[in-house]
């Protein structure tokens, strides 16, 4: 955090709040509009708003300096700050877009005798999966910059999201 925000570890702050008022707000926003689109459809859009969200956090540091650089306009830390609070409040939305629908997927479609024994495999791989990026997303960002690994966080989300249109859209019926 100190290196890439310029901020003290103690003002994670910063980036936990906005992401939590995120998902709460991306739970009011699910309530609101969930009967009328799909619980597949709103994964597909919280798939979309992460890999966007992704992108402008990409490109917030460069921008940034160019603010700074930019006479008048004044320091480019607190936009890039700003940014970056945005963006983890819009990916507290995605969460909630991601998450809810998915897991209330899950549960509809599967039968109630294995319901309990898919869940707790799933969380064991989520934990699982979890550590993979956190040790391979370091090295690379040392090695290449932290935009770079946006860009390519951005590009990996979009292809599962291009991935699963055929299941959000349901399977194609020849016509009669």
């Amino acid at each position: 955090m100190r290196e890439v925000l310029l901020l003290p570890e103690r003002s994670v702050v910063l980036l936990v709040a906005p992401a939590g008022i995120g998902v709460v707000v991306g739970l009011g926003v699910l309530n609101a509009v969930s009967a009328r689109i799909g619980h597949s459809h709103l994964v597909g859009l919280g798939l979309g708003i992460c890999s966007g969200a992704l992108l402008v956090l990409a490109a917030a540091r460069p921008v940034a300096g160019l603010v700074r650089r930019a006479s008048g306009l004044g320091e480019g830390l607190p936009y890039f700050i700003a940014v970056v609070m945005l963006t983890t409040f819009v990916f507290g939305i995605a969460y909630a877009f991601i998450t809810v629908p998915s897991m209330t997927l899950v549960q509809e479609e599967l039968p109630e005798l294995i319901r309990g024994r898919v869940f707790g495999v799933l969380n064991v791989l989520v934990s699982v999966f979890s550590l993979a990026p956190l040790v391979i997303v370091g090295p690379i960002a040392d090695l290449w910059g932290v935009a770079p690994v946006f860009i390519g966080s951005a590009a990996l989300v979009g292809i599962v999201w291009y991935a699963g249109r055929g299941i959000r859209q349901g399977p194609e019926v020849a016509p009669s």
